[in-house]
């Protein structure tokens, strides 16, 4: 399980860690005061990069065999799925820091679900692209 750990720390988690840094220096900055339309292609790319971990995740634990390996459409299902409540965490995490720190992050019920369709949309873009792309030799293990 050590190994399967620390397998997606390496491979998989640096993609979403780097995106939240850049969310927090954004957001210390005051960069999304001052460019009211970088709030989109955050969440776009959140979306990918939460959908790179969990497919590599699952790869990972897959080829420790914690799991049985999955294929098509199923598999992506269970990733969007996952990357779809993941958005939807992250909405709860803005409401909750909006109430107890007294935050603004919150721009109302339209920018919210604008959020939530666009972490959906960067994970469905992603799951196209990998369902698409050539295979190479080492993900024919999979």
């Amino acid at each position: 399980m050590e190994q399967v750990l620390r397998e997606i720390g390496v491979r998989c988690a640096w993609f979403p860690a780097l995106v939240l840094a850049a969310h927090f220096v954004a957001f210390a900055g005051g960069a999304y005061n001052t460019i009211s339309w970088l709030d989109m292609p955050m969440h776009l790319i959140g979306g990918v990069a939460i959908a790179y971990f969990l497919e590599h995740a699952l790869d990972a634990f897959e080829k420790g065999r914690f799991l049985q390996p999955s294929r098509g459409a199923l598999r992506f299902l269970f990733v969007f799925a996952l990357a779809t409540t993941s958005a939807v965490l992250w909405e709860g995490v803005e409401y909750v820091g909006n109430r107890v720190l007294g935050r603004d992050v919150l721009m109302g019920r339209e920018d919210t679900v604008a959020d939530l369709f666009l972490g959906m949309l960067g994970a469905a873009l992603y799951l196209a692209w990998e369902a698409l792309r050539p295979k190479r030799s080492a993900d024919s293990a999979r």
